[in-house]
């Protein structure tokens, strides 16, 4: 069964979450689902990492905002990259930093206050503990930047303050608008003000380097409100390159002694010869502040993908604003080819509950047809009684939604070719849009199963996924850094093959036991690496086309039947010139049969 009658057989019969555990979801839901789903891991999911791979998650969310040992975090990510590798199923990990959020300090002798509406107190820059009149905050900046009338929310906005007057220079009147009781460091948010903090604290700076240092593939940044807050940490990500190339002057990478050189250390550095000189994990811009939404182009120009956080964001703005900003958002960024996610309270009730409510599942189908790459569960994932059961119904709802494709979103072409990612790039290449654009023309025309791109840096694959958002795409990559950066486009399926001659990456290269060999481990595994890097003969244009069919046959014989109409396509492609700027329709299996008829 290939992917494209998977879909009609898949609408027939109409399915609840009870139902879904009774069948095979990995054929169902994964082959057919292209909307992609970020699952955040939390304690009620660090020891589902399988169930919920399975049950449909493409990108797990680690939250550093509690994270103050890293030591905790390696054994996860660890285990990710293992049972992704043992599933063969490509899973990336997105590591999400707090961001300077700004919290009132605790009280004197209690736990809380009571607030009531009408009420006067005071608001106060310091470090020290409030009480019933006063609540403080240890953030300065904001105390001065306030003045009469602006508001002040606490608490996810459940209470509401707003400025009266300035007692002092870090002490001002507030009247309370609503609220009870405030408890201890709960969020504040000023939505009236632009406020002038740097988007990266120093937390945020100490966890970027073990995010960079663990190799994820997505790192997201929290409030931002200007285009120099993304600038900010690319920047801080260049400073990591020129210090880790320094370090290589010296050090092979790693360093990793060869007695202690097990598998995943292998593959990690395996990983390590392929990674491109200018690769950096993707930055993931969360718009949750409404000043972001001034100066919304640039920051998406300099963003590799866009968050569209509700949570802060409904805070900030008004609630009926928030479905006009994600559906604006979207069209945005899916203008400019790149990733967009929808996060926060999509499926809020199954955090207690096992099945969501009506306006939950609705909510995740309007996200698909607005075109959302990816939806997101926080809580219901991290600290909910029913992790699993949300992924799965998270996942049938987005591909009985596709199926609708009356309401899927439409991309506007005009749009794409103005501010599309090639416009981004340091050097654009002169043919990709015409290729992007041909292929999914040809694929149309010619009513092809599936799209096949061959890409050695992912664009083309970001700019057919935007333009045909109905198409499967097989996305064929050496690289498993490339691969798992695809993970979150709508519709791309990343597949990893090697076509070097005569080299099996997957097996480990013997290494010497003497002695004198293990009192030199960082020459030796600089010896490894130069091995490995060494062959640079690959397959010719016919037999990456085979392999490449041989592949999908062996790992997803399901996807694409031989005989099928395909279409195959490939940028610029420095490996594989053969294939570089080229659009090809073929038959699923006829580089299989030229490849035996030339053996024969």
């Amino acid at each position: 069964m290939k992917m494209s009658n998977l879909n009609s057989k898949s609408s027939a019969n109409s399915l609840n979450v009870n139902e879904i555990n009774d069948i095979d979801l990995f054929k169902l839901d994964r082959k057919t689902r292209k909307t992609k789903i970020v699952a955040t891991l939390g304690p009620a999911s660090r020891d589902k990492i399988r169930e919920l791979i399975l049950a449909g998650v493409n990108v797990f969310r680690l939250n550093f905002s509690h994270v103050t040992d890293y030591s905790t975090q390696v054994p996860i990510i660890r285990e990710i990259r293992k049972v992704s590798k043992e599933l063969n199923l490509c899973v990336a990990i997105l590591g999400d930093l707090c961001g300077p959020k700004i919290r009132n300090n605790g009280f004197k002798d209690r736990d809380s206050i009571p607030l009531e509406k009408g009420q006067h107190l005071y608001l106060k820059a310091s470090s020290e503990l409030g009480n019933e009149n006063t609540i403080c905050m240890n953030t300065p900046q904001i105390i001065k930047q306030l003045q009469p009338e602006h508001r002040v929310l606490l608490d996810d906005g459940n209470i509401s303050l707003r400025v009266i007057k300035r007692i002092a220079e870090d002490t001002l009147e507030v009247e309370v608008l609503s609220g009870t009781e405030l408890k201890a460091r709960k969020g504040i948010n000023v939505p009236d003000l632009l406020v002038d903090i740097p988007a990266l604290t120093e937390k945020d700076k100490r966890d970027a380097k073990f995010i960079w240092d663990q190799r994820l593939d997505f790192i997201a940044l929290s409030f931002v409100q200007r285009r120099q807050d993304v600038q900010d940490l690319i920047d801080l990500m260049d400073e990591f390159r020129k210090e880790e190339e320094e370090k290589k002057k010296i050090y092979p990478p790693l360093g990793i002694p060869v007695d202690n050189l097990n598998d995943y250390d292998y593959n990690y550095l395996v990983e390590e010869i392929q990674l491109s000189p200018e690769w950096r994990p993707m930055v993931v811009s969360k718009i949750e502040k409404p000043q972001a939404l001034d100066e919304i182009d640039e920051i998406i120009k300099v963003s590799d993908a866009i968050m569209v956080a509700r949570g802060d964001l409904g805070v900030e703005c008004q609630l009926e604003k928030v479905p006009i900003v994600q559906k604006e958002l979207i069209r945005k960024v899916n203008g400019a080819e790149k990733p967009v996610i929808t996060a926060t309270q999509m499926l809020e009730s199954m955090i207690t509950n096992p099945v969501p409510t009506r306006a939950e599942v609705s909510d995740v189908a309007n996200a698909v047809f607005d075109g959302t790459d990816a939806v997101m569960l926080s809580g219901e994932c991290a600290a909910g009684a029913y992790p699993v059961e949300s992924v799965k119904m998270m996942s049938s709802i987005c591909r009985f939604a596709e199926e609708n494709k009356d309401y899927t979103a439409k991309v506007e072409l005009d749009l794409i070719k103005k501010t599309g990612i090639n416009a981004c790039r340091k050097n654009p290449s002169p043919f990709i849009d015409a290729i992007a654009d041909s292929a999914v023309t040809a694929a149309k025309e010619s009513n092809a199963s599936a799209i096949i791109v061959y890409t050695d840096t992912g664009d083309t694959c970001h700019m057919i996924s935007k333009r045909q958002r109905n198409s499967n795409i097989i996305a064929i990559t050496y690289s498993s850094h490339v691969q798992r950066k695809l993970t979150i486009l709508r519709g791309v399926h990343p597949m990893l093959i090697n076509f070097k001659k005569n080299t099996n990456t997957n097996t480990m290269i013997p290494i010497a036991n003497s002695e004198e060999s293990k009192n030199n481990n960082n020459q030796i595994i600089f010896n490894l690496l130069s091995n490995l890097n060494s062959h640079h003969d690959y397959l010719n244009t016919d037999e990456v086309l085979a392999k490449s069919e041989h592949t999908i046959i062996e790992r997803h014989p399901d996807w694409l039947s031989v005989g099928d109409k395909v279409v195959i396509c490939s940028g610029y492609h420095p490996l594989l010139p053969g294939l570089c700027n080229t659009v090809k329709l073929s038959c699923f299996g006829d580089a299989i049969r030229t490849e035996k008829s030339k053996s024969s």
